[in-house]
């Protein structure tokens, strides 16, 4: 099976976008999540200094990661400690 835009977008919108404008020249602007993993944080490093070049900004939502969050640690708990046998 082959991954392909009209898997994901409906077919008015993909017929629209060769007319849509192309976005602006410099980004200014990013949105960045996923990034409390291992290459998360060298991507947020890097964003951060871009968007500094521009006077721009990184935008990070909810800036927790799920072992913070209440009761993952209980389940990461109970998981590793049920055999998997």
């Amino acid at each position: 099976m082959d991954l392909t835009l009209d898997k994901f977008i409906d077919a008015s919108t993909l017929a629209a976008a060769p007319v849509l404008p192309p976005p602006s020249a410099a980004v200014r602007t990013v949105l960045l999540t996923g990034a409390t993993g291992f290459l998360g944080r060298y991507l947020a490093l890097d964003w951060l200094e871009r968007m500094d070049l521009v006077d721009g900004k990184v935008i990070a939502p909810g800036g927790r990661s799920r072992t913070t969050m209440p009761g993952h640690a209980w389940t990461r708990r109970s998981t590793a400690e049920t055999p998997s046998c």
